[in-house]
C-alpha cells in the first residue's frame, strides 16, 4: 500500500516563521543610522534585522518621520538652543514613541512605579533638605473657550445648521503652587496666536497671565523652560 502523501500546504504553513514585530523605536533607529552613513547590512547586523527589512524601513522614511513628528509636540523648534535642550527633545520624542507603542500593544500601566513615586519624591526632598516653600506642583488644562455646552438647545440648533463646523478654538492653561500653599505661580496661558486682534493697544506684560503662543497651543519644552 502506497504511503499517504502529506499535505504540502500544511507543511508550508508550518515552516513559515512567525512574523517579527518591529517597534517604532527600532524603525526610528534604523533611519537615524542610515542618515549617519551606515550601510543597510551594517544596520541589520547591529539591530538583528535582515537587509530586506532595513531597505523597506529606509524607503518608508518620510512616513515614519512624519509619524514621529505628529507624536511629539516638540518639533524642529529647537535649532538655536543649547545642546542639553536638543538632547532632551530627542529623549522626549523617543519616550513618546515608546508610550504610543505600549498603547498599541495594550501593555498595562506600570502601577508599581506610580505607587512608589510618593515615597521616592519624599526621599529626594529629604536628601535635598527642601522645605515645603521650595516644592512646587504644576498642572495644565485645555480650555475650548468658544465651544458651546453639549446639553443646550442652542448647541443642538448649531449642530443641525447647514455646513456646520464645531468651534474648537483652544488655549492651554498651566497653574502651579508650592506645597506650603503660600505662593501661587502666575498662570501660564498658551494660545494659537501671538497677537490676537483683540489685543490691539494692549501690553501683554500687564495681563494677569504669562502669554505664550504656538500653532497648537501646547506647553512645549521650550515654553516650559522659558
Amino acid at each position: 500500500m502506497a504511503p499517504k502523501q502529506q499535505n504540502s500546504s500544511s507543511d508550508a504553513s508550518a515552516s513559515k516563521k512567525p512574523r517579527k514585530s518591529i517597534t517604532m523605536e527600532v524603525k526610528y533607529d534604523v533611519i537615524k543610522r542610515s542618515e549617519k552613513g551606515e550601510s543597510n547590512t551594517e544596520i541589520g547586523c547591529a539591530l538583528g534585522l535582515n537587509r530586506t527589512m532595513v531597505v523597506t524601513i529606509v524607503k518608508d522614511k518620510q512616513r515614519i518621520l512624519k509619524h514621529v513628528q505628529e507624536a511629539a509636540p516638540m518639533k524642529a523648534t529647537v535649532i538655536n538652543v543649547k545642546q542639553r535642550s536638543q538632547n532632551v527633545v530627542e529623549m522626549e520624542k523617543l519616550l513618546l514613541i515608546w508610550l504610543e507603542d505600549q498603547n498599541q500593544r495594550r501593555v498595562p500601566n506600570d502601577s508599581v512605579a506610580a505607587e512608589s513615586f510618593p515615597s521616592g519624591l519624599a526621599e529626594i526632598i529629604r536628601k535635598g533638605g527642601y522645605t515645603a516653600k521650595q516644592v512646587f506642583n504644576v498642572d495644565e488644562t485645555g480650555l475650548f473657550w468658544k465651544r458651546m455646552p453639549n446639553r443646550t438647545y442652542i448647541s443642538k440648533e448649531e449642530r443641525s445648521a447647514p455646513a456646520h463646523k464645531a468651534r474648537k478654538k483652544k488655549l492651554t492653561l498651566l497653574f502651579g503652587a508650592n506645597a506650603s500653599s503660600d505662593l501661587k505661580l502666575k498662570p501660564l496661558l498658551v494660545y494659537l496666536a501671538e497677537n490676537p486682534r483683540a489685543f490691539k493697544g494692549v501690553f501683554k506684560r500687564h495681563l494677569p497671565v504669562i502669554w505664550k503662543s504656538n500653532k497648537k497651543a501646547w506647553v512645549t519644552l521650550m515654553v516650559f523652560e522659558d
